[in-house]
């Protein structure tokens, strides 16, 4: 007797926060949120696989295919945009089974309060017999 699995849940996506805010000063590869998703089939019926269905303009983002991670695909131009991703994870049965998310992304402009030093070289003599936490 041989018992095999039948395709029959969908995948179930986690709730994320809905908003997701990225610099348009970030670089090509950083990520933004990981959608997660579950399905109780075994097997190959419970392969996940994520991808972008609308909303990516410019190929600005990226999912990767197994992990769910959204990332920056490359620098974006300018600020006060929003994209609105429609995020769909598929199960590997038959027949397949998917579910869909929106994932809405803002940019926004570059902080202005990034951490400066007054100088470009600081010098410092330590003797090392001191110490840890000594003067």
């Amino acid at each position: 007797i041989s018992v095999t699995d039948v395709n029959d849940n969908t995948p179930s996506i986690s709730p994320i926060t809905s908003s997701q805010n990225i610099s348009i000063d970030s670089p090509a590869g950083t990520p933004l949120v990981q959608v997660q998703a579950s399905d109780p089939d075994a097997g190959s019926n419970g392969l996940l696989s994520f991808m972008i269905v609308s909303g990516n303009t410019n190929d600005s983002f990226l999912i990767g295919n197994s992990s769910g991670v959204i990332e920056l695909a490359k620098r974006l131009l300018s600020s006060g945009n929003t994209f609105t991703l429609e995020i769909q994870v598929a199960d590997n049965g038959q027949p397949l089974r998917s579910s869909r998310i929106n994932v809405t992304v803002n940019t926004i402009p570059p902080s202005d309060f990034s951490p400066r030093f007054a100088s470009t070289l600081y010098v410092a003599t330590i003797n090392e017999s001191n110490t840890v936490g000594g003067d």
